[in-house]
């Protein structure tokens, strides 16, 4: 459901759907059972600059509001919940 979004949110939410089918969800179930960080799905995540979405312009973030990082951590957190916590916090 878009509930209005700009077309910015439904970028970021496309992006982070994308990341979570093809990078997250082949590899949720190895990190559930080994208990380790996922350290190269984070290195995917980061290369794509959602890390950044919440961290104002003048830091070298993107400086968009709280809606847009929910969005993306909700996207996430359709392949893996562990996963989409390690990028949240």
């Amino acid at each position: 459901m878009d509930y209005l979004l700009t077309d910015e949110q439904k970028m970021i939410k496309e992006l982070a759907h994308k990341i979570a089918e093809e990078k997250i969800r082949p590899v949720a179930a190895k990190y559930d059972k080994s208990e380790e960080f996922p350290w190269e799905v984070l290195k995917v995540i980061a290369a794509s600059d959602l890390f950044g979405l919440f961290i104002p312009e003048e830091y070298g973030g993107m400086g968009v509001s709280v809606t847009n990082l929910c969005l993306a951590t909700e996207e996430l957190s359709r392949a893996c919940g562990g996963i989409a916590v390690c990028f949240h916090h």
